[in-house]
């Protein structure tokens, strides 16, 4: 069972600097339209917390951003189909959320499934 999003145990993580400059050039650009986000960084910090945890959306913390809003931009990065690279960037990345074990891709310990998740809808999988 998921920790309530209001446990103070609930796992919490803010991308880093080095994360983030990562990853920024690869998200798309804010939209005119709308009520524009707060902070671009809090709530990618909270798409990558629900990837990894893979709690239910509603659990994501309110520190980094509403559940509904780190909902619909990962939405729309699997419609632009750059979560892919987004993730692939992050692994790039040393002492990284998605850095597994010396030093290889969190990826690489997490087994066949992982993968096929990731890049489902992109030509990598059969």
């Amino acid at each position: 069972m998921p920790l309530p999003v209001s446990s103070p145990a609930a796992p919490t993580h803010q991308l880093t600097d080095r994360e983030w400059r990562g990853i920024e050039r690869l998200l798309p650009l804010p939209s005119p339209r709308g009520r524009p986000f707060a902070d671009r960084q809090s709530v990618m910090t909270g798409v990558v917390w629900q990837f990894l945890t893979s709690c239910p959306w509603r659990a994501v913390p309110r520190q980094y951003a509403p559940w509904q809003t780190c909902y619909h931009y990962r939405r729309e990065l699997d419609r632009l189909g750059v979560w892919p690279e987004i993730v692939r960037a992050l692994e790039l990345v040393p002492g990284s959320l998605l850095t597994g074990t010396a030093g290889k891709p969190a990826s690489a310990d997490m087994g066949d499934g992982y993968r096929v998740e990731l890049l489902r809808g992109t030509e990598e999988v059969e």
